[in-house]
């Protein structure tokens, strides 16, 4: 696969594969943990993207949730991750690449 394909299959999915990673290896998303990391108080921000910001964690939370009640295996895992690199939608946007060969 040549670089380009990949750098584009990459940027098209990163956030489907962080979820399922964060699902994956049990990482707990704490509130706080997240607003430090991303060095944001909630003073320094208005009240509306704060808002915005705590409803994409609590929805990434139960997501979260949900796979956990799932108890999705590594195998599941992998088939996921490869279903959100190679889903249709992603293959007819980059299908004017060519593809290499590589031996």
């Amino acid at each position: 696969m040549i670089y380009k394909f990949q750098i584009i299959l990459l940027e098209e999915s990163w956030h489907d594969l962080l979820i399922l990673s964060l699902a994956q290896w049990d990482v707990p998303l704490e509130v706080h943990h997240v607003l430090e990391c991303a060095n944001i108080s909630q003073d320094s921000l208005a009240s509306d993207k704060m808002a915005a910001i705590l409803s994409d964690i609590r929805f990434i939370r139960d997501v979260l949730t949900r796979f956990k009640h799932l108890t999705v295996d590594r195998t599941e895992y992998a088939c996921l991750k490869a279903i959100v690199l190679f889903r249709p939608g992603m293959l007819a946007f980059v299908s004017h690449l060519p593809i290499n060969a590589q031996s």
